[in-house]
């Protein structure tokens, strides 16, 4: 006789006990099976029930399996196959789908309407019957469901819904037995809604078996989702339910408002430590059920990890997260996005045998302005290499061990490409799925050391070699991406049930288990209840139609609903896992979005739990998570740190001094921390070494040994950096730390390589003016020059291309046009310039640097001369034999002034000109700095040779003022500087500290460098 009981699933459980031991009483050795949703529950239940014998727990997935052994399962992603197949063949221009055919989601979405329907028991010909001619979107639906089913016939598979049909038909004759034992009664627990063709399951198994059911349903709203199985059970067993009273409510004994998911979190741990101590309890009595894995997770086991406590996380980790499986894909990445610096930078950061020599790789290839394509990582590494070798017998004592490590760098990473190129090599275009996988083993041979990691890696993607059946070639790019899915799909194991940590999971998975305490986090709308949206397929609106039409035979709808009958589960689903607490229950939300600081909205589901009227009554029950402080009054702490910080606090409220050798303690950059704060913004109007201002001696002994005047080479162009930005020139210059531009594709070329290029160009086609006896430039032979113009610019054009730096096509071809406009502008104004007798007779000149002629000296005073290395973009010849220099500048000329030193931003041009006469021998007339664009205006900007003498010793005065100021360990953040890479503040903050402190005498010599040339001639 077949039975029916409801009620909460603690209640089931034991009502579910009771009946086991009744069964028992009449026959001890009885075999009773017992069918549950879950395999937690099934695990479960065993342990609950261990003292019984003969007593079988199975899934009704285990069920479906164990009555088609025969069944050919369908391989995993072999319907995706199918389904792009069929789509491909059968939706054709101009038809329904075809607007929305190539689309990424269309796939996923058709393989679940197919699904639903298949599992609904309808047909393609019921779908779309001949006789009532169905609407195109039906129609084509229909075709394509029939398509697929064709599929799936031709490679003799079958999905999970025929599994489910065929184990229907098997039922009635299939042998149950537990050795010579026969199962006559059958027990059905957890279950509170089925598809229709599990409900047809269930009825043949009602009319074999003694059926007796154990249904999780209440008559409360909660449970509305399971109120039509309950009914359908009534009339399938012809049994009235009998409902179990719950023994009592589980409301919420704390309810925790936290600023975000990360904080959340902790207070979950937090919570979770405090009611083991409390009990004595082990911990994995106490369960974390949120709706879904992300985020809780993830980041409860970092939090546990890095502090080496248990934790059972049911959903596992993902393989992804595993070396092994991301170095595989990195490498077919690598291999079809033709070696991309990004993919090429990430595989060395994470291999094991090159992660130490990644940092120093990267910043080399950014700095070679490599982008991807094997030729030029292969020809631009062994091209450093070349140069590096050369450099080593030029450079001098100081600078040879950063050649030899850059060298060293450069020989590793050829060698590295070399090998990453012929592992990349091993693998097809387009070839076999088992092709791909085997050729994936053997790169992956040349590449990683071999491992058990590596081996299961490879064999994960063994699985897709069933996929040649289904498609017998496939891309690069498709293998790769189905490699990611594969992972993907994959979890490993992370601790066991019951095993002594904390349970963390979905409440999909933990259906029917109860634990002494449970913690239900992330009570926000749009994650409980998620965010319900419609079949965009089937519409809710179609479904309620099909239904209408094809109606069940069992009374209950075959199409469910998505939105409606989705808001009933989502509540039913809170509820249960309420109900899954038998001791204590903890809610926790994050009230605010941890990217952007917006407040959340809690979920709806807490104001009908707690019967409270609106959110702000909410609030007033929680108890609020501050921003600051970042510890507790009370509670247990979760590691050191928070300890430390809690007996900070309590110090700090009672007053308690002189606590430097407890925070030493702590740790040993906290007191510096503390006190950088302190002297920073209490030290008034005076810098100090907090804000870049060195003063101990034995920093000022290794600036004299960097920078001393007697030997070092000054680069007037690093003197301007400081002059804009000390602490970026400490950082530079004195560190050697510099910022590294990524070279990846831009969509135009940025302004650094823009300005490189139009150096490289002009300095190219005046050398070929040289060659060519085209100097002085005449109009007469204007059609040599602008052919000579435009072949320099051709090779200048593809030399640029060919690093990558050049961003998308069209958007290059444009500003190629814009540069030969530019320069063809340039050439008329270079005749002018040729008539008032003046022609190129340098171009790139240096000085003062290896091979090159010595270094210019600049007396600043008595005691003290200035060595300058430099590189003067082009050197002209005029009337009278004298010379005139120009610095190329291709941004815009509003910073630079004629006759000024624009606050020491603009020193090169009279340094060149006093240069160039004491090493050249000849009077300079003067120079420019030379704006060479439509941008610029083709405009000049500059002195001539009289106007400096005049002001010259005021630039040997800003020259001292700045070296001094260098010496002097003065390497502050001014305003100008304060975007620069490495600065912590921000402007606003270091606009203040300047205002504070800018008539500081400590910094004197920089404030008169960069004083503005009124400013000057006032004092």
């Amino acid at each position: 006789m077949h039975s029916l009981r409801t009620g909460a699933f603690q209640e089931l459980e034991a009502a579910l006990g009771g009946h086991v031991a009744d069964i028992r009483r009449h026959g001890p050795l009885a075999p009773l099976l017992v069918i549950v949703p879950t395999a937690l529950l099934r695990l479960h239940l065993r342990r609950r029930l261990a003292g019984h014998l003969n007593l079988r727990f199975v899934t009704l997935a285990e069920l479906v399996r164990t009555l088609t052994p025969g069944a050919k399962p369908l391989p995993a992603f072999a319907d995706e196959l199918i389904a792009a197949q069929i789509i491909e063949k059968g939706v054709a221009d101009g038809s329904y789908f075809a607007p929305v055919k190539a689309t990424a989601g269309f796939r996923q979405s058709l393989l679940a309407t197919l699904r639903d329907l298949k599992e609904a028991g309808i047909a393609p010909k019921q779908l779309a019957p001949p006789a009532k001619p169905p609407g195109p979107k039906l129609a084509q639906l229909a075709a394509l469901y029939a398509a697929c089913e064709k599929q799936l016939a031709a490679h003799g598979v079958a999905d999970e819904a025929d599994q489910l049909a065929a184990a229907t038909k098997t039922l009635p004759t299939f042998e149950f037995r537990v050795s010579s034992f026969e199962f006559a009664t059958v027990c059905l627990y957890g279950f509170y809604d089925f598809n229709h063709l599990q409900r047809r399951l269930i009825a043949a198994l009602a009319a074999r078996f003694e059926l007796h059911v154990f249904v999780p349903f209440l008559d409360e709203r909660a449970y509305d989702f399971a109120a039509p199985t309950v009914a359908w059970l009534e009339r399938v067993l012809k049994a009235k339910r009998s409902p179990i009273p719950q023994s009592a409510i589980r409301n919420p004994q704390s309810i925790i408002s936290a600023p975000g998911e990360a904080r959340e979190c902790r207070e979950i741990l937090r919570e979770a430590l405090a009611f083991a101590s409390e009990g004595k309890r082990p911990l994995h009595e106490v369960a974390v059920l949120a709706r879904g894995d992300e985020p809780y997770g993830p980041l409860l086991h970092d939090l546990a990890a890095a502090r080496e406590w248990p934790l059972h996380l049911a959903m596992g980790r993902r393989s992804l997260d595993a070396i092994e499986p991301r170095l595989l894909l990195l490498l077919l990445d690598i291999a079809a996005n033709d070696f991309a610096r990004s993919k090429v930078i990430e595989f060395a950061t994470l291999s094991p045998a090159t992660s130490s020599c990644a940092a120093e790789w990267d910043r080399l290839s950014a700095d070679l302005g490599i982008v991807h394509g094997t030729g030029a990582w292969r020809d631009r590494v062994r091209s450093r290499a070349k140069q590096l070798q050369a450099d080593q017998t030029q450079a001098d004592e100081s600078k040879q061990a950063g050649i030899e490590r850059e060298l060293a760098a450069a020989r590793e990473l050829a060698a590295f490409i070399e090998t990453l190129t012929r592992a990349a090599g091993r693998l097809p275009q387009q070839g076999k799925w088992s092709e791909f996988t085997t050729a994936l083993a053997v790169a992956a041979k040349d590449l990683m050391p071999p491992s058990e990691a590596c081996d299961a890696a490879l064999a994960s993607l063994r699985a897709l070699d069933a996929l040649d059946d289904y498609q017998p070639s496939v891309t690069r790019e498709d293998f790769a991406r189905f490699a990611r899915k594969a992972f993907e799909s994959e979890t490993q194991p992370e601790g066991a049930f019951q095993a002594g940590g904390p349970f963390v999971g979905g409440i999909m998975a933990a259906r029917g288990v109860s634990w002494p305490m449970v913690i239900v986090p992330g009570l926000v709308e749009k994650s409980w209840p998620r965010q319900l949206r419609e079949d965009p397929i089937l519409l809710d609106d179609e479904r309620r139609e099909l239904n209408k039409r094809l109606p069940s035979e069992d009374g209950l709808p075959r199409l469910e609903e998505k939105v409606a009958r989705g808001r009933e589960e989502e509540r039913m689903l809170f509820r249960l896992a309420c109900d899954a607490a038998s001791e204590r229950l903890v809610i926790t939300f994050p009230r605010l979005e941890p990217a952007t600081g917006r407040p959340r909205v809690p979920s709806a589901l807490l104001l009908e739990t707690l019967g409270v009227a609106n959110f702000t009554q909410l609030e007033q029950r929680a108890r609020v998570v501050p921003l600051v402080p970042l510890v507790p009054a009370e509670g247990e702490m979760l590691d050191a740190t928070e300890l430390d910080h809690r007996l900070l606090e309590q110090l700090r409220r009672r007053g308690i001094k002189g606590v430097t050798p407890l925070l030493d303690a702590m740790s040993p950059t906290l007191a510096p921390g503390l006190l950088l704060e302190q002297t920073r913004w209490g030290g008034g109007k005076h810098w100090t070494p907090y804000d870049g201002c060195l003063a101990r001696p034995e920093s000022l002994e290794v600036l004299r040994q960097l920078f001393d005047p007697a030997k070092h080479r000054w680069s007037i162009r690093r003197l301007e950096s400081y002059a804009r930005s000390p602490f970026s020139f400490f950082l530079r210059e004195v560190l050697g730390i510099e910022e590294v531009e990524e070279p990846e594709d831009a969509e135009t070329i940025s302004a650094v390589d823009f300005g490189r290029l139009f150096h490289e160009l002009l300095s190219n086609i005046v050398r070929r003016f040289q060659m060519g006896n085209l100097l002085p430039l005449d109009p007469a032979r204007s059609v040599e020059s602008e052919m000579v113009m435009g072949d320099e610019a051709e090779g200048v054009f593809a030399e640029f291309a060919s690093r990558g730096v050049t961003g998308y096509p069209l958007v290059w071809r444009v500003k190629q046009e814009k540069i030969r406009a530019d320069l063809l502008h340039w050439l008329r104004l270079e005749y002018v310039h040729a008539a008032d007798g003046y022609f190129p007779v340098a171009t790139e000149w240096g000085f003062g640097l290896a091979g090159d002629p010595p270094p210019a000296q600049i007396k600043l005073d008595e005691k003290t001369t200035l060595l300058v290395a430099g590189k003067v973009d082009r050197v002209d010849r005029g009337p009278g034999d004298e010379v005139i220099v120009l610095d190329y500048k291709t941004g815009k000329p509003d910073k630079y002034r004629n006759e000024s030193f624009c606050r020491a931003r603009a020193l090169q041009i009279p340094v060149y000109i006093l240069a160039t006469e004491q090493l050249a021998g000849k009077p300079c007339g003067g120079g420019y700095y030379y704006f060479p664009t439509r941008r610029g205006g083709f405009a000049k900007h500059g002195w001539y040779r009289e106007q400096l003498a005049a002001v010259e010793p005021r630039l040997r005065e800003i020259l001292g003022c700045l070296v001094r100021s260098i010496l002097a360990g003065k390497f502050f953040v001014t305003p100008d500087g304060a975007d620069a890479a490495g600065t912590a503040m921000t402007k606003a903050a270091v606009e203040t500290l300047w205002e504070l402190r800018r008539d500081d005498e400590s910094i004197s010599d920089y404030r008169n460098a960069t004083a503005d040339d009124k400013e000057a001639a006032h004092e």
